[in-house]
Order: structure tokens, then sequence, then C-alpha cells
């Protein structure tokens, strides 16, 4: 039998409140030791169960290589793996690569350039829509722009800034972010109206995958956060011919590709190479699509008390994110009932009740 410890699971809280949350819980039904770096004295993940968990309260938000120095002496040279859940900290990594692993951080990401290809909101349309099945929203010149419409930043990261797409369905919000903001960093396109849906999965390093579909019912305005969703059946996508490209482009890891249908069309969106807010349902859904992200992370083979296909449908809620904020029913969909988001909401158990309604 081998001396050499288990590596822990480094998650970084604070960001992505609710994917960090989920993989806490996953991992540690899971028989995983799970080490957490705080964003400071009040991150909502002190209100969890998952507190005692915590091994360094960052004094800022800023990212350095010495941040992972810390905390690698904070846990006395245990070996850790770093989970990615925020495109920020995915960034800083892959950019610092060798001085982090030098830490006694794992990164099992991708390489860099693969990362920002796949990451990028106009190289991955390139990447996911060249040869079917997925098509592109239509691009839009400068000159020609007209409502409605989305503006999409080329990169998430821009002088150490994250930017998002804008969605102009009016002329005077078309006006307005035109003046302001730097039209080489970013692309138009039509705007899509139909039913959105997220394919969610993790492509193994042998490249197996395996995921889900959610159906996205409510959301934020301006197209930020999901806020109530359900799992559903395929609908009518060449899944493999979507994981393909990916896997053939050298990526590996967790992720998610947001595809709205219109019609009989399927538009792709954009793609997020981490894991992802709304995760909770998947693992409720079918926890089994994580096998392969526990045999490349942690050499483990089984999710505890998982199934290998797909169990009755689930559904997601964020009952803080659809009560603080103005939200909107996606295509033909009515909003679900106040008490429906109370009922599904990811913070309604018993680990992390206290920040039920709260964040």
């Amino acid at each position: 039998m081998s001396d050499c410890p288990k590596p822990s699971a480094l998650l970084f809280s604070g960001h992505n409140q609710r994917s960090v949350v989920a993989l806490a819980r996953y991992l540690k039904n899971n028989d995983i030791d799970v080490c957490i770096a705080s964003s400071g004295s009040d991150d909502p993940i002190y209100h969890t169960d998952y507190s005692d968990l915590v091994v360094y309260e960052r004094e800022s938000k800023k990212v350095t290589v010495e941040l992972f120095n810390i905390i690698s002496r904070r846990t006395n040279g245990r070996p850790l793996i770093y989970i990615p859940t925020t495109e920020y900290i995915n960034t800083f990594v892959l950019r610092n690569r060798p001085a982090v692993e030098k830490s006694g951080v794992r990164i099992l990401l991708c390489d860099r350039a693969t990362y920002e290809e796949v990451t990028g909101k106009q190289s991955s349309q390139r990447l996911m829509c060249d040869s079917g099945p997925l098509s592109t929203p239509r691009m839009l010149n400068w000159d020609q722009c007209i409502t409605p419409c989305v503006i999409k930043p080329k990169q998430n990261i821009s002088s150490g800034q994250a930017l998002y797409p804008i969605i102009c369905t009016d002329k005077e919000t078309l006006a307005d972010t035109l003046r302001t903001i730097k039209k080489s960093e970013y692309f138009v396109q039509e705007y899509i109206t139909g039913t959105s849906y997220y394919l969610c999965g993790y492509l193994a390093t042998n490249g197996a995958f395996d995921g889900y579909w959610q159906r996205n019912i409510a959301q934020q305005v301006g197209g930020k956060s999901i806020v109530f969703a359900e799992s559903c059946s395929n609908p009518g996508i060449e899944t493999n011919a979507v994981t393909k490209k990916l896997s053939c482009a050298g990526f590996q890891g967790p992720f998610m590709v947001e595809i709205i249908k219109s019609g009989p069309t399927p538009y792709y969106i954009e793609i997020n190479p981490r894991f992802w807010g709304p995760l909770q349902l998947g693992i409720d859904y079918y926890p089994s699509f994580l096998d392969g992200f526990l045999a490349d992370y942690f050499g483990k083979q089984r999710t505890s008390g998982g199934n290998k296909t797909p169990g009755d449908h689930k559904t997601y809620a964020w009952f803080a994110g659809a009560t603080n904020f103005d939200i909107v029913a996606l295509n033909d969909f009515k909003l679900p009932q106040y008490k429906e988001f109370k009922k599904h909401d990811v913070y309604n158990r018993p680990d992390t009740i206290r920040l039920h309604g709260k964040i």
C-alpha cells in the first residue's frame, strides 16, 4: 500500500457560491477531503456546515502565487488539487501554472491555449459551430446594429476585469452601450429567442463524456443567472458531435454549454469550461455524471450511492436570486410561484439553511 497522503480538493469560496456549496456537499459525501479558501470574514461559507473546512481567510480578492503558497503552508504540505469554479481564478492559474504547481497545488485543467479557445465568446463559436450540429447567431457589423441584439466580449477577462454580454432590447440601451464599450474588445450578434437549454457534464481525460440536459425556466433580467430550471431529456441535439469538438480541441474537464432552440434550429450561445451555478441539479438528478471527475482528480472509480442512469427529473431554484433581482420567464414558460422558488432553493437544506433566502 502507498503511504502517499490522499489529495484534498481546494475550493475558493465567495465566487460562484452555489457551485462551491454543491461541490462541498458532493465531495464530502464521497469521502474526499475538502479545503476551502474563503474570500474574507463575510464569506457566506461561514454560515454553512462547511465553515470548519476553511483553511485560509483571504485578506483581499486579489489572486497571487503567494496566495497559493500560503494555502499550501496552512495545510502542512498536504497534496491539494484546484477545483475550477471561477473563470477569474482559472485564468490566473493557467497563466501562472508552473509557479502555482510549485506551491504544491495541482492544476488539472487543460492547457492555456485550449482553455482560452474554449472559453472565449468569439473563438468558441468557431470551434463549436464548424460543420454542425449547432448554428451560430447572425453576426452584425457595428454600423448595422439593430435591436434586439447582444454585444459580447471576445474574451471573458480583459485587463484584469471580467467582461459580460450586454443584451440590447431598445435603442437607448444600444446607444449607451456603444458609447461606453471599447469596440475592439467586443462583437455583436442578433438576439435569439427560443427554449434555453444547458448541456452539462464532464469530459474525462480518456475522452469519455457523461452529462445531462437542463431546461431553463426563469432567469435574472439581462441574461444573468438562471434562477429556476429542471432536468430534461435531450431536446434533439447530437450530444456526441458537440462533445467530440471539445475533445478534439484538447479540452478535458467540467463544462456547461448554453443552447437556445428556436424552432428546429439549435443555436450555440456560450460555454463555461468550469463548474456552473446550478450544479446541484445535476448532482440531485444524475450524480454518476461526475464519476469521471472523481477518477481523474482523486483516483476514485464510483460515485457513492450513484445510479449509472438518470433518475426522475429534478427541479432547481435559487430563491434569493429570484426575490432580490428582477427576473423573467424564458420563452413561453410561466414564472413559477413563490413557494416553488422557496421549496427548491439550493440553500434550503440542513447544511446551508442559514443561507436560505439570504443570498
